[in-house]
Protein backbone atom coordinates (compact mmCIF):
# COMPACT_ATOMS: atom_id res chain seq x y z
CA UNK A 1 0.00 0.00 0.00
CA UNK A 2 1.34 3.15 -1.07
CA UNK A 3 2.06 6.20 1.74
CA UNK A 4 0.86 8.43 -0.19
CA UNK A 5 -1.94 6.79 -1.80
CA UNK A 6 -5.69 8.73 -1.43
CA UNK A 7 -8.80 6.59 -0.19
CA UNK A 8 -12.04 6.75 -2.60
CA UNK A 9 -14.06 8.75 -0.07
CA UNK A 10 -11.65 12.17 0.22
CA UNK A 11 -8.28 13.35 0.79
CA UNK A 12 -7.42 11.07 3.45
CA UNK A 13 -4.63 8.93 3.07
CA UNK A 14 -5.12 4.97 2.98
CA UNK A 15 -4.23 3.82 6.36
CA UNK A 16 -4.53 7.05 8.25
CA UNK A 17 -6.81 6.65 11.24
CA UNK A 18 -10.12 8.97 8.91
CA UNK A 19 -8.82 6.14 6.09
CA UNK A 20 -9.98 3.65 8.59
CA UNK A 21 -12.88 5.19 9.87
CA UNK A 22 -14.41 5.49 6.69
CA UNK A 23 -13.90 2.19 5.88
CA UNK A 24 -15.52 0.74 9.16
CA UNK A 25 -18.23 3.01 9.32
CA UNK A 26 -18.95 2.35 5.76
CA UNK A 27 -19.11 -1.49 6.51
CA UNK A 28 -21.21 -1.45 8.96
CA UNK A 29 -23.47 0.85 7.46
CA UNK A 30 -24.17 -2.67 4.57
CA UNK A 31 -24.37 -4.41 6.94
CA UNK A 32 -27.10 -2.66 9.40
CA UNK A 33 -29.06 -2.24 5.68
CA UNK A 34 -28.45 -6.35 4.77
CA UNK A 35 -30.20 -6.60 8.38
CA UNK A 36 -32.99 -4.93 8.05
CA UNK A 37 -34.07 -6.03 4.57
CA UNK A 38 -33.23 -9.43 6.33
CA UNK A 39 -35.73 -8.92 8.99
CA UNK A 40 -38.39 -7.15 6.53
CA UNK A 41 -38.21 -9.97 4.00
CA UNK A 42 -38.31 -13.15 6.39
CA UNK A 43 -41.60 -14.69 5.77
CA UNK A 44 -44.43 -14.52 8.25
CA UNK A 45 -42.03 -12.97 10.34
CA UNK A 46 -44.40 -11.22 13.42
CA UNK A 47 -43.41 -9.44 17.06
CA UNK A 48 -46.11 -8.82 19.30
CA UNK A 49 -49.74 -9.45 19.58
CA UNK A 50 -52.32 -8.11 17.45
CA UNK A 51 -53.00 -4.43 19.18
CA UNK A 52 -49.37 -4.67 20.57
CA UNK A 53 -47.26 -4.68 17.73
CA UNK A 54 -44.61 -1.94 17.49
CA UNK A 55 -43.53 -2.55 13.92
CA UNK A 56 -44.19 1.02 13.07
CA UNK A 57 -41.63 1.88 16.00
CA UNK A 58 -39.06 -0.49 14.44
CA UNK A 59 -39.41 1.25 11.24
CA UNK A 60 -39.21 4.80 12.22
CA UNK A 61 -36.11 3.68 14.34
CA UNK A 62 -34.54 1.86 11.67
CA UNK A 63 -34.38 4.20 9.05
CA UNK A 64 -33.14 7.17 11.55
CA UNK A 65 -30.12 4.54 12.34
CA UNK A 66 -29.74 4.01 8.50
CA UNK A 67 -30.03 7.46 7.23
CA UNK A 68 -27.62 8.94 10.09
CA UNK A 69 -25.02 5.77 9.07
CA UNK A 70 -25.01 6.76 5.42
CA UNK A 71 -24.46 10.57 5.70
CA UNK A 72 -21.92 10.50 8.70
CA UNK A 73 -19.94 7.38 6.74
CA UNK A 74 -19.92 8.87 3.46
CA UNK A 75 -22.29 6.59 1.50
CA UNK A 76 -24.63 9.31 0.71
CA UNK A 77 -22.00 12.82 0.26
CA UNK A 78 -24.95 15.40 1.10
CA UNK A 79 -28.23 15.09 2.88
CA UNK A 80 -30.24 15.61 -0.67
CA UNK A 81 -28.45 12.43 -1.71
CA UNK A 82 -29.28 10.63 1.70
CA UNK A 83 -33.02 11.60 1.42
CA UNK A 84 -32.76 9.96 -1.85
CA UNK A 85 -31.23 6.83 -1.40
CA UNK A 86 -33.25 5.69 1.81
CA UNK A 87 -36.41 7.01 0.11
CA UNK A 88 -35.53 4.85 -2.49
CA UNK A 89 -34.42 1.97 -0.17
CA UNK A 90 -37.62 2.24 1.61
CA UNK A 91 -39.99 1.94 -1.60
CA UNK A 92 -37.90 -1.23 -2.91
CA UNK A 93 -38.18 -2.89 0.89
CA UNK A 94 -42.49 -2.29 0.99
CA UNK A 95 -42.50 -3.21 -3.21
CA UNK A 96 -40.37 -6.34 -2.46
CA UNK A 97 -42.44 -7.74 0.64
CA UNK A 98 -44.89 -8.16 -2.54
CA UNK A 99 -42.59 -11.12 -3.90
CA UNK A 100 -44.99 -14.66 -3.80
CA UNK A 101 -43.11 -16.93 -0.81
CA UNK A 102 -42.97 -14.23 1.58
CA UNK A 103 -46.58 -14.22 2.69
CA UNK A 104 -46.19 -10.22 3.22
CA UNK A 105 -47.79 -7.08 1.79
CA UNK A 106 -46.89 -3.81 0.79
CA UNK A 107 -48.14 -1.50 3.46
CA UNK A 108 -48.53 2.64 2.84
CA UNK A 109 -47.93 3.24 7.02
CA UNK A 110 -44.92 1.19 7.17
CA UNK A 111 -43.61 3.40 4.34
CA UNK A 112 -44.79 6.58 5.75
CA UNK A 113 -42.63 5.55 9.07
CA UNK A 114 -39.41 4.80 7.28
CA UNK A 115 -39.78 8.38 5.53
CA UNK A 116 -40.95 10.18 8.71
CA UNK A 117 -37.75 8.57 10.15
CA UNK A 118 -35.61 9.61 7.17
CA UNK A 119 -36.67 13.18 7.65
CA UNK A 120 -36.50 12.50 11.33
CA UNK A 121 -32.58 11.93 10.83
CA UNK A 122 -32.07 14.75 8.40
CA UNK A 123 -33.25 16.73 10.58
CA UNK A 124 -30.88 16.48 13.96
CA UNK A 125 -28.08 16.42 10.75
CA UNK A 126 -28.64 19.80 10.33
CA UNK A 127 -29.33 20.63 13.90
CA UNK A 128 -25.65 19.40 14.85
CA UNK A 129 -24.45 20.07 11.46
CA UNK A 130 -21.55 23.14 10.86
CA UNK A 131 -21.86 26.59 12.27
CA UNK A 132 -21.81 29.32 10.00
CA UNK A 133 -18.54 30.58 8.31
CA UNK A 134 -18.75 33.90 10.13
CA UNK A 135 -18.88 31.68 13.87
CA UNK A 136 -15.14 31.11 13.45
CA UNK A 137 -15.16 29.21 17.62
CA UNK A 138 -17.97 27.95 16.68
CA UNK A 139 -16.37 26.55 13.49
CA UNK A 140 -13.13 25.39 15.02
CA UNK A 141 -14.60 23.70 18.26
CA UNK A 142 -16.99 21.72 16.08
CA UNK A 143 -14.01 20.44 14.06
CA UNK A 144 -12.27 19.26 16.92
CA UNK A 145 -15.70 17.87 17.93
CA UNK A 146 -16.06 15.75 14.84
CA UNK A 147 -12.48 14.65 14.50
CA UNK A 148 -12.57 13.42 17.83
CA UNK A 149 -15.54 11.09 16.88
CA UNK A 150 -13.56 10.03 13.91
CA UNK A 151 -10.41 9.27 15.90
CA UNK A 152 -12.87 7.04 18.39
CA UNK A 153 -14.20 5.16 15.72
CA UNK A 154 -11.49 4.31 13.85
CA UNK A 155 -10.76 1.20 15.62
CA UNK A 156 -12.72 -1.95 14.92
CA UNK A 157 -12.43 -2.52 18.72
CA UNK A 158 -13.97 1.23 19.86
CA UNK A 159 -16.99 0.39 17.77
CA UNK A 160 -17.29 -3.02 19.22
CA UNK A 161 -17.39 -1.01 22.86
CA UNK A 162 -20.17 1.44 21.25
CA UNK A 163 -22.63 -1.39 20.25
CA UNK A 164 -21.82 -3.29 24.07
CA UNK A 165 -23.00 -0.12 25.63
CA UNK A 166 -25.78 0.49 23.55
CA UNK A 167 -27.41 -3.11 23.95
CA UNK A 168 -26.47 -2.95 27.75
CA UNK A 169 -28.76 0.49 27.75
CA UNK A 170 -31.17 -1.50 25.35
CA UNK A 171 -31.50 -4.13 28.22
CA UNK A 172 -31.65 -1.84 31.39
CA UNK A 173 -34.35 0.74 29.39
CA UNK A 174 -36.26 -2.36 28.32
CA UNK A 175 -36.34 -3.89 31.22
CA UNK A 176 -37.44 -0.75 33.15
CA UNK A 177 -40.58 0.05 31.13
CA UNK A 178 -41.62 -3.02 30.52
CA UNK A 179 -41.36 -3.85 35.07
CA UNK A 180 -42.49 -0.01 35.73
CA UNK A 181 -44.39 1.04 32.87
CA UNK A 182 -47.24 -1.15 32.44
CA UNK A 183 -50.52 0.61 31.68
CA UNK A 184 -53.80 -0.56 30.29
CA UNK A 185 -53.17 1.69 27.18
CA UNK A 186 -49.98 0.63 25.72
CA UNK A 187 -49.07 -3.24 25.49
CA UNK A 188 -46.05 -5.01 26.87
CA UNK A 189 -44.04 -5.75 24.02
CA UNK A 190 -44.32 -1.76 22.80
CA UNK A 191 -42.84 -0.86 26.02
CA UNK A 192 -40.67 -2.91 26.01
CA UNK A 193 -39.41 -1.82 22.36
CA UNK A 194 -39.63 1.63 23.32
CA UNK A 195 -37.57 1.36 26.64
CA UNK A 196 -34.76 -0.53 24.73
CA UNK A 197 -34.71 2.51 21.91
CA UNK A 198 -34.82 5.41 24.67
CA UNK A 199 -32.27 3.01 27.16
CA UNK A 200 -29.38 2.45 23.71
CA UNK A 201 -30.06 5.75 22.53
CA UNK A 202 -28.97 6.87 25.68
CA UNK A 203 -26.05 5.12 26.35
CA UNK A 204 -24.71 5.04 22.65
CA UNK A 205 -24.70 8.98 23.03
CA UNK A 206 -22.80 8.40 26.37
CA UNK A 207 -20.50 6.33 25.44
CA UNK A 208 -19.58 8.48 22.11
CA UNK A 209 -19.56 11.47 24.36
CA UNK A 210 -16.74 9.99 26.83
CA UNK A 211 -14.79 8.51 24.32
CA UNK A 212 -14.74 11.97 21.86
CA UNK A 213 -13.90 13.85 25.10
CA UNK A 214 -10.32 11.31 25.50
CA UNK A 215 -9.45 11.19 21.62
CA UNK A 216 -9.80 15.02 21.73
CA UNK A 217 -7.06 15.15 24.74
CA UNK A 218 -5.06 12.81 22.30
CA UNK A 219 -5.35 14.76 19.38
CA UNK A 220 -3.84 18.07 21.29
CA UNK A 221 -1.51 16.31 23.01
CA UNK A 222 -0.27 14.25 19.81
CA UNK A 223 -0.56 17.35 17.65
CA UNK A 224 -2.66 15.70 14.94
CA UNK A 225 -4.61 16.87 11.81
CA UNK A 226 -7.57 17.36 11.83
CA UNK A 227 -8.59 16.34 8.45
CA UNK A 228 -6.41 12.79 8.44
CA UNK A 229 -5.59 12.88 12.04
CA UNK A 230 -2.10 11.52 11.55
CA UNK A 231 0.21 13.56 13.73
CA UNK A 232 2.06 16.42 12.15
CA UNK A 233 5.74 17.89 12.44
CA UNK A 234 7.07 20.56 15.23
CA UNK A 235 6.54 23.22 12.16
CA UNK A 236 2.28 21.95 13.17
CA UNK A 237 1.79 21.67 8.83
CA UNK A 238 0.20 18.65 8.07
CA UNK A 239 2.33 16.64 5.12
CA UNK A 240 -0.10 13.57 4.88
CA UNK A 241 -3.31 15.91 3.17
CA UNK A 242 -2.46 19.44 4.06
CA UNK A 243 -5.49 19.51 6.31
CA UNK A 244 -5.88 22.25 9.30
CA UNK A 245 -3.62 20.78 12.16
CA UNK A 246 -4.61 21.86 15.50
CA UNK A 247 -3.30 24.83 16.32
CA UNK A 248 -0.30 26.10 18.36
CA UNK A 249 -2.62 28.16 20.24
CA UNK A 250 -5.04 25.16 21.11
CA UNK A 251 -2.15 23.47 22.23
CA UNK A 252 -0.65 26.42 24.40
CA UNK A 253 -4.32 26.69 26.01
CA UNK A 254 -4.63 22.67 26.37
CA UNK A 255 -1.36 22.86 28.55
CA UNK A 256 -2.30 25.73 30.33
CA UNK A 257 -5.71 24.03 31.25
CA UNK A 258 -4.04 20.82 32.01
CA UNK A 259 -1.46 22.60 34.57
CA UNK A 260 -4.25 24.35 36.07
CA UNK A 261 -6.70 21.51 36.91
CA UNK A 262 -9.68 23.52 35.12
CA UNK A 263 -10.92 24.78 32.18
CA UNK A 264 -12.21 27.46 30.96
CA UNK A 265 -15.40 25.93 29.80
CA UNK A 266 -15.83 24.90 33.43
CA UNK A 267 -14.93 28.28 34.88
CA UNK A 268 -17.33 29.64 32.06
CA UNK A 269 -20.20 27.99 33.38
CA UNK A 270 -21.66 29.65 36.60
CA UNK A 271 -21.91 32.70 33.89
CA UNK A 272 -24.37 30.63 31.41
CA UNK A 273 -25.71 28.39 33.38
CA UNK A 274 -28.98 30.43 33.65
CA UNK A 275 -29.22 31.23 30.19
CA UNK A 276 -28.94 28.00 29.25
CA UNK A 277 -30.72 25.74 31.26
CA UNK A 278 -34.02 28.25 31.59
CA UNK A 279 -34.75 27.95 27.66
CA UNK A 280 -33.80 23.69 27.25
CA UNK A 281 -36.45 23.38 30.36
CA UNK A 282 -38.76 25.34 28.38
CA UNK A 283 -38.49 23.84 25.34
CA UNK A 284 -38.86 20.37 27.59
CA UNK A 285 -42.39 21.92 29.25
CA UNK A 286 -43.63 22.67 25.63
CA UNK A 287 -42.55 19.50 24.02
CA UNK A 288 -44.62 17.48 27.18
CA UNK A 289 -47.35 19.67 26.62
CA UNK A 290 -47.42 18.75 22.83
CA UNK A 291 -46.83 15.13 23.93
CA UNK A 292 -49.76 14.91 26.22
CA UNK A 293 -52.08 16.38 23.80
CA UNK A 294 -51.18 14.02 21.12
CA UNK A 295 -51.67 11.36 23.21
CA UNK A 296 -55.53 12.65 24.52
CA UNK A 297 -56.05 13.18 20.67
CA UNK A 298 -55.60 9.86 19.97
CA UNK A 299 -57.54 8.10 22.92
CA UNK A 300 -60.45 10.83 22.10
CA UNK A 301 -61.10 9.87 18.50
CA UNK A 302 -64.21 11.45 18.58
CA UNK A 303 -62.36 14.55 18.64
CA UNK A 304 -64.36 17.06 15.57
CA UNK A 305 -62.30 19.12 13.07
CA UNK A 306 -63.12 20.60 10.04
CA UNK A 307 -61.89 21.08 6.53
CA UNK A 308 -58.66 19.07 5.45
CA UNK A 309 -57.99 18.26 9.07
CA UNK A 310 -60.76 15.94 9.85
CA UNK A 311 -59.87 13.64 7.71
CA UNK A 312 -56.33 13.30 9.11
CA UNK A 313 -57.06 13.30 12.67
CA UNK A 314 -59.92 10.54 11.78
CA UNK A 315 -57.30 8.36 10.26
CA UNK A 316 -54.36 8.92 13.08
CA UNK A 317 -57.58 8.52 15.37
CA UNK A 318 -57.95 5.13 14.07
CA UNK A 319 -54.59 3.61 14.17
CA UNK A 320 -53.08 1.43 16.66
CA UNK A 321 -51.51 2.50 19.56
CA UNK A 322 -48.40 1.25 18.71
CA UNK A 323 -48.25 2.91 15.13
CA UNK A 324 -49.68 6.26 16.27
CA UNK A 325 -46.63 6.27 19.49
CA UNK A 326 -44.30 5.95 16.07
CA UNK A 327 -45.96 9.18 14.92
CA UNK A 328 -45.87 10.90 17.89
CA UNK A 329 -42.11 10.27 18.53
CA UNK A 330 -41.77 11.35 14.68
CA UNK A 331 -43.22 14.92 15.58
CA UNK A 332 -41.90 15.33 18.82
CA UNK A 333 -37.90 14.53 17.47
CA UNK A 334 -38.57 16.94 14.76
CA UNK A 335 -39.92 19.71 17.32
CA UNK A 336 -36.28 18.68 19.25
CA UNK A 337 -34.29 18.77 16.38
CA UNK A 338 -35.75 22.18 15.28
CA UNK A 339 -35.38 23.65 19.53
CA UNK A 340 -31.61 22.40 19.73
CA UNK A 341 -30.97 24.03 16.38
CA UNK A 342 -32.31 27.38 17.66
CA UNK A 343 -30.06 27.13 20.67
CA UNK A 344 -26.81 26.02 19.03
CA UNK A 345 -27.41 29.20 16.81
CA UNK A 346 -28.21 31.29 19.58
CA UNK A 347 -24.87 30.10 21.24
CA UNK A 348 -23.06 30.28 18.47
CA UNK A 349 -24.38 33.96 18.31
CA UNK A 350 -23.38 35.16 21.93
CA UNK A 351 -20.37 33.76 21.52
CA UNK A 352 -19.35 35.53 18.01
CA UNK A 353 -20.22 38.61 19.93
CA UNK A 354 -18.23 38.23 23.07
CA UNK A 355 -15.33 36.76 21.10
CA UNK A 356 -12.71 39.20 22.15
CA UNK A 357 -13.46 39.15 25.74
CA UNK A 358 -11.50 36.87 28.34
CA UNK A 359 -13.56 33.40 28.49
CA UNK A 360 -12.45 33.46 32.47
CA UNK A 361 -12.47 37.79 33.76
CA UNK A 362 -14.38 39.14 30.97
CA UNK A 363 -11.07 41.26 30.32
CA UNK A 364 -11.52 43.46 27.01
CA UNK A 365 -8.81 41.95 24.56
CA UNK A 366 -9.44 43.89 21.36
CA UNK A 367 -7.08 45.95 21.66
CA UNK A 368 -3.90 44.02 22.05
CA UNK A 369 -0.96 44.26 19.69
CA UNK A 370 0.15 41.96 17.67
CA UNK A 371 3.77 41.41 19.20
CA UNK A 372 1.82 40.50 22.37
CA UNK A 373 1.11 36.35 22.87
CA UNK A 374 -2.24 36.51 21.83
CA UNK A 375 -3.07 32.88 23.68
CA UNK A 376 -2.99 34.15 26.71
CA UNK A 377 -5.16 37.03 28.60
CA UNK A 378 -2.74 39.64 30.06
CA UNK A 379 -4.94 40.47 33.35
CA UNK A 380 -5.99 36.67 34.61
CA UNK A 381 -3.56 34.58 32.91
CA UNK A 382 -6.05 32.16 31.24
CA UNK A 383 -6.21 30.51 28.11
CA UNK A 384 -7.66 31.95 25.18
CA UNK A 385 -9.88 29.94 22.24
CA UNK A 386 -7.58 29.04 18.91
CA UNK A 387 -10.39 30.83 16.83
CA UNK A 388 -10.06 34.27 19.24
CA UNK A 389 -6.09 34.11 19.49
CA UNK A 390 -5.93 34.04 15.64
CA UNK A 391 -7.89 36.86 15.02
CA UNK A 392 -5.72 40.11 15.26
CA UNK A 393 -6.98 43.34 15.88
CA UNK A 394 -8.85 44.96 12.98
CA UNK A 395 -10.14 48.38 11.65
CA UNK A 396 -12.94 49.36 13.62
CA UNK A 397 -13.09 46.34 15.99
CA UNK A 398 -9.75 47.83 17.54
CA UNK A 399 -9.68 49.52 20.38
CA UNK A 400 -11.03 49.40 23.99
CA UNK A 401 -14.82 49.97 23.96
Amino acid sequence: MVADERSSSGSAPAGSPTWWYHRWSRGITVLVTLAFLAGTHYPKLTFGEPGDGPDKILHLSAFILMTTLYRVSGLASTIPRAIGIMVGLACFDEITQELPGLHRNFDPVDLLADIAGVFVAVAWLKALGPPRPRYREAIARYERRLAGVRMLLSRLLNWGHVVVAGTFGALVGGTTLAVFGRNPVVGPTTMLVVGALVGSVAALVAAIEAGRRQMDRRIVRDRRCLACLEPVGDDLRCHHCGGRPVSRDEVVAASLEEASGTSTTVRKRGRSRSTVVLPTVAIVVVVSIVAVSLDLLHVFTGFQAGGPARGALQWFGNLPVGDAMAFDAAFLGLIAAGSVAILRSWSDRRAFRDRRMCGVCGYDLRHLESTVDRSICPECGGPRSAAIADEGPSGDDGGTC
